[in-house]
C-alpha cells in the first residue's frame, strides 16, 4: 500500500506546485510579459533571478528538482499503462484526469511547452503498441482502443501545432520542424572546427546527469576544492550550447545533439565509442522487453523513458540531463515489479468481498 499511497501523494505534489508556477505566469501576463521571456524563466538555471525562482525557497527547489521533475516523467507512462489494461477498472479514469491537469498546467506554467504533450501522446502510442501485440492480455480488445488511440493521437497533433501557431506566429510549423529536426546534420560541418578547439571533458559531460547533483553537494557545503576543473568546463557547455557558434533565435536546439557532447568528450573516438554503447544497450534491452510475455508497470514504464531518450537524441543525450536519470531509480522504488490492474489492490478486494 505504501507505493501507492506515495505514488498519489507525489502526484498531488506535483498538480500543487505546479499551481504555484501557473500563478507567477498569469501575473506576467497581466504585466504583458512576452511568452519567451516566460519560458526562459522555467529552463533557467539554478541560482539565477526571475520572478518564478525567486519565489521557491532552497528546499522547495531541491525537492522539485530531485524528486518532482524525475517523478514527473513516470505519470504518463503509469497512465497509459493502466488505460490500456484489459481489467475492467474504473480508477485509470482518475488516473488519466490526474495527469491531464498536470499536462496543461505544466504546458502553461512553462510558457507553451510542447515536449510534454509529445511525450504523453507517444506514451499512449507504446502504451496501445505493446498491450495489442501480446498475448500476455488476451481479453485486450484492439478494435475498441484503436478507435480511443486515434482520437488520442488526432487530439495530440492538434495541441501541438496550436502550441506552434502561438509561440512562434502561423505559417512557421515547417520552419520549426525543419530546425528541429533537420538543421542539425547540415551545420555540423560548421560547428566541429570550433568545438575542435574546446578541452575534451573525458565523459563529464555525456554523464553530466549522473555526476553533477554531487558536485553540487560539494559547492552547497564549502567543498569547493572537492570539485574538478572538468566539471565547471562541463557544466559550462550545459548551460551555453552556442557559446561556440551563435547561431540566434529557432535554431538554437539544432545545435544541441549527441553529436555535441559525444564531441567534446573526446573527440572522434569517443563519438563512435559512445555512438556504440548507446545503441548497443538501447538494442539490447528492447530484444529482452519484445521477448517478455508478461509485461510489468515498472518494465513498461522502463521501456518507455528509454524511448524517450532515443526520441530526444534530436534535441541532446539524455544522460546529461539529473532528472532523467533519477527517474530510473524512481521507477523501481515506487513502481512494482509484479503487474496488478489497480494502484489499490487491497482496497478492491475489499470492496469484491462486500459485494
Amino acid at each position: 500500500m505504501i507505493k501507492s499511497v506515495l505514488f498519489y501523494c507525489l502526484v498531488g505534489c506535483c498538480i500543487f506546485f505546479t499551481v504555484l508556477d501557473c500563478i507567477v505566469v498569469i501575473n506576467a501576463l497581466f504585466s504583458k510579459t512576452p511568452i519567451w521571456v516566460i519560458r526562459s524563466w522555467k529552463m533557467a538555471a539554478y541560482g539565477s533571478s526571475n520572478p518564478m525562482l525567486d519565489r521557491r525557497s532552497f528546499f522547495e527547489e531541491v525537492f522539485r528538482t530531485v524528486i518532482l521533475d524525475p517523478f514527473g516523467t513516470l505519470i504518463p507512462p503509469v497512465t497509459a499503462y493502466y488505460f490500456f489494461h484489459p481489467r475492467k477498472d474504473k480508477k485509470r479514469f482518475i488516473m488519466l484526469g490526474l495527469s491531464l491537469i498536470y499536462l496543461l498546467l505544466s504546458s502553461f506554467a512553462g510558457g507553451g511547452g510542447r515536449l510534454g504533450y509529445i511525450y504523453y501522446f507517444g506514451c499512449f502510442l507504446l502504451g496501445y503498441l505493446t498491450m495489442s501485440n501480446r498475448k500476455a492480455f488476451p481479453s485486450f480488445k484492439k478494435g475498441k482502443y484503436r478507435k480511443y488511440i486515434t482520437v488520442v493521437l488526432i487530439f495530440g497533433i492538434v495541441a501541438v501545432v496550436l502550441f506552434t501557431r502561438f509561440r512562434t506566429g502561423s505559417g512557421n510549423f515547417i520552419k520549426q520542424t525543419y530546425t528541429y529536426f533537420a538543421l542539425s546534420p547540415t551545420l555540423l560541418g560548421l560547428w566541429l572546427n570550433d568545438l575542435g578547439e574546446v578541452v575534451h571533458t573525458n565523459g563529464f559531460l555525456t554523464f553530466f546527469g549522473v555526476h553533477s547533483y554531487v558536485f553540487r553537494i560539494f559547492e552547497t557545503i564549502g567543498w569547493e576544492h572537492m570539485i574538478p576543473e572538468i566539471y565547471e568546463i562541463s557544466y559550462q557547455c550545459m548551460l551555453d550550447a552556442e557559446k561556440f557558434r551563435q547561431v540566434g533565435y529557432g535554431v538554437a536546439n539544432a545545435f544541441v545533439t549527441p553529436l555535441y557532447y559525444f564531441f567534446i568528450d573526446g573527440g572522434y573516438p569517443f563519438v563512435c565509442l559512445a555512438s556504440t554503447v548507446f545503441g548497443g544497450i538501447v538494442s539490447k534491452f528492447h530484444k529482452a522487453f519484445i521477448g517478455k510475455t508478461e509485461i510489468s508497470l515498472r518494465s513498461f514504464a522502463i521501456y518507455v523513458l528509454i524511448m524517450y531518450g532515443v526520441f530526444l537524441t534530436f534535441i541532446r543525450i539524455q544522460t546529461c540531463t539529473p532528472s532523467y536519470v533519477i527517474s530510473f531509480a524512481m521507477a523501481y522504488f515506487i513502481l512494482d515489479k509484479t503487474d496488478h490492474s489497480n494502484l489499490f489492490p487491497k482496497m478492491e478486494e475489499s470492496i469484491n468481498a462486500e459485494s
